[in-house]
């Protein structure tokens, strides 16, 4: 498979930590109605136009009543909140304030460069 691809543990992340007890049943079946079978074993790789539409419609389906640039700044807010639970993510809050402002977006950027074959850190 090539192409832009999002990689299993960053999508298996998302759905427990960053949507958990609101992935409902109708959530997991829209999200297998566009390919991603959150029920079964991932592959290893997810192309990017698949990820971006479950984000989509996940974002429709938890924040219903926002427009579309909210309801994505939300999940947004969501993914930051599922990192602050992992052990990088823990380590980054607490050494925020070692790192100073300009760091830590080069951690998170690190990390995130971790999820996907298409983000690049330079």
């Amino acid at each position: 498979m090539s192409g832009e691809l999002v990689y299993r543990h960053a999508i298996l992340e998302f759905f427990l930590r960053s949507v958990g007890k609101r992935l409902t049943p109708e959530l997991k079946d829209r999200l297998r109605a566009i390919g991603l079978d959150l029920d079964v074993k991932l592959p290893h790789h997810t192309p990017r136009p698949i990820f971006a539409e479950a984000l989509a419609i996940t974002a429709r389906h938890l924040y219903p009543d926002v427009d579309a640039q909210e309801g994505y700044r939300r999940l947004g807010m969501d993914i930051i909140t599922g990192l602050e639970h992992t052990l990088l993510g823990k380590a980054l809050v607490s050494l925020g304030p070692i790192f100073g402002p300009d760091r830590v977006p080069s951690r998170m950027q690190e990390r995130f460069a971790t999820v996907n074959s298409y983000l690049w850190t330079g």
